[in-house]
C-alpha cells in the first residue's frame, strides 16, 4: 500500500526535520502547520501554561480556537534531543476521528522531496516500528544537518492505539480551556 503522499516517481514532498544523527522526513500530507515554540502556549493537563521544554504528559497546546495533544517527538522514537524549537501540527486518523497533535521537535532543515532508498529492519527499533518504513541517503542533505542516516516516517505509526484515544480524550477535555 502506498504510502502517505507518495508520488509516483517515488519521491515524497517531506518535511525535514533533525534528529540527533538523522534527518527525520514527515510527509507534508499530514502537517497543518510548523511554529517556533514560543509562537504557541502550551498547556498543562488544569489548563495552565506550561513552559515550553518541560516533559510532555497530559499537555496540549493551543492554535487559536484548537487544541492540539502535544507529544515529544525525539522522547516517542527514542532519541536524546535536548534543544526543542518547534512545534510540527499534523492530523491522523483514529477509527472515525481526525486527531490533532502537535509534536515537539528539533530543527526543521527544509521541505524536500525524499525517495525512499532502503527497507529498515525491523527490530532496528525497538520501539514504533511502524513509525519508519524506509531509509533514505542523506548525502545531497549534507549542508543542513550533521546526519550519518535519513528516515522516512508514517506518522501513522507514531502513536499506539491507546495513545491515540488519550490524545483525543486530551483534546476533548483541555480544549475548552485552550
Amino acid at each position: 500500500m502506498p504510502k502517505v503522499g507518495a508520488q509516483e516517481d517515488g519521491g515524497e514532498a517531506c518535511v525535514l526535520l533533525a534528529l540527533g544523527a538523522a534527518i527525520c522526513a514527515i510527509p507534508i500530507a499530514v502537517i497543518v502547520g510548523v511554529h517556533l515554540l514560543d509562537e504557541l502556549p502550551l498547556l498543562n493537563e488544569r489548563g495552565e501554561p506550561a513552559q515550553q521544554t518541560c516533559a510532555l504528559r497530559e499537555h496540549v497546546v493551543s492554535v487559536g480556537r484548537d487544541a492540539y495533544a502535544a507529544w515529544d517527538l525525539p522522547f516517542l522514537l527514542g532519541f536524546e534531543e535536548s534543544s526543542p524549537m518547534s512545534w510540527l501540527l499534523i492530523r491522523l486518523q483514529h477509527r472515525a476521528s481526525s486527531v490533532p497533535l502537535a509534536l515537539r521537535v528539533g530543527r526543521c532543515l527544509s521541505v524536500e522531496s525524499v525517495e525512499h532508498i532502503l527497507a529498515i529492519p525491523g527490530p532496528m527499533f525497538r520501539e514504533r516500528q511502524a513509525a519508519f518504513y524506509g531509509a533514505f541517503d542523506v548525502r545531497r542533505h549534507q549542508g543542513l544537518w550533521r546526519a550519518v542516516v535519513g528516515l522516512k516516517c508514517d506518522p501513522q505509526g507514531l502513536l499506539t492505539e491507546q495513545e491515540l484515544s488519550a490524545s483525543i480524550d486530551r483534546v476533548k477535555r483541555l480544549g475548552k480551556q485552550a
